[in-house]
């Protein structure tokens, strides 16, 4: 029970700087990989099959869509799929990383202000501190 509340709780840590629409995407892109690893999947089949090109539904689609569809069968679209997939992800998870840093950086300016005010309350202490045992 206590290992799958770590999980949990790293796997919200994860996702804590991410904004909604980056997840969003992220999702999209992860979707759009899936699809062409699938597409490509289904050219291997489809060409690797045992059987007679005439009785091969999956060749005779392939066929027909890059004779209909622009030259672009199985392998195409999964390998379109793949790139738009990879480059989404990507640039969700570049600014992502952006916005940690951000966050990273404005949480350290913070503590390095508290700090500094600290000092400074210490520093004026003394100095009044010194200043009425004189007299």
């Amino acid at each position: 029970m206590i290992k799958q509340e770590k999980k949990e709780s790293k796997l919200v840590k994860f996702f804590k700087t991410f904004t909604k629409k980056q997840i969003a995407a992220l999702i999209i892109g992860a979707f759009l990989l899936f699809c062409g690893l699938v597409l490509m999947v289904i050219w291997i089949i489809a060409y690797t099959l045992p059987v007679q090109p005439t009785a091969n539904v999956l060749y005779q689609f392939d066929v027909t869509m890059k004779k209909n569809v622009g030259g672009f069968g199985f392998l195409e679209w999964g390998i379109v799929g793949l790139i738009f997939g990879a480059l989404i992800c990507a640039v969700s998870l570049s600014l992502s990383s952006k916005n940690e840093d951000r966050e990273k950086e404005r949480e350290l300016r913070r503590q390095q202000r508290l700090q500094a005010m600290l000092d400074e309350d210490k520093d004026s202490s003394k100095v009044v501190g010194e200043t009425k045992e004189n007299k």
